[in-house]
């Protein structure tokens, strides 16, 4: 099972070599998406739940996965998910620097498509305070 501990160390390895603000932007999107590390989802998977897809940069057949509920159950209509199960924190923090930057900073996207909810996603995202990287 993963830990907050886990994650502070992961993040702070990760502005490394990805710089402050990165990490900063990272350790928001975690808090957000998994309650603070409390969810589920984190403490199994290591990330804030990312689900099995088309992938292109990631060769999913090397990953273990499980399913569980999502989440956000008042927000979808597929209650179960097969979510990635990562081999640590610091690979997914690197995958998703890696996305935000194929996007042209767009963190938003991680979230969705939509670019009405964008917005509302990065308010959120803004929202949180960081504790790791300050």
């Amino acid at each position: 099972m993963f830990t907050e501990k886990d994650a502070e160390k992961a993040l702070k390895e990760l502005a490394t070599f990805k710089g402050k603000e990165r990490a900063q932007l990272i350790e928001r999107i975690f808090r957000w998406e998994t309650r603070h590390f409390k969810s589920k989802q984190f403490q199994i998977c290591g990330s804030p739940g990312m689900e099995l897809g088309d992938w292109k940069e990631l060769d999913e057949s090397k990953f273990r996965t499980i399913d569980m509920p999502d989440n956000h159950p008042d927000k979808v209509t597929k209650l179960m998910r097969t979510f990635i199960i990562w081999p640590d924190i610091l690979d997914f923090c690197v995958f998703l620097s890696n996305y935000i930057d194929r996007y042209n900073g767009n963190y938003a996207r991680w979230n969705t498509t939509n670019s009405a909810k964008q917005v509302l996603y990065r308010q959120a995202i803004d929202s949180v305070k960081n504790r790791f990287i300050k």
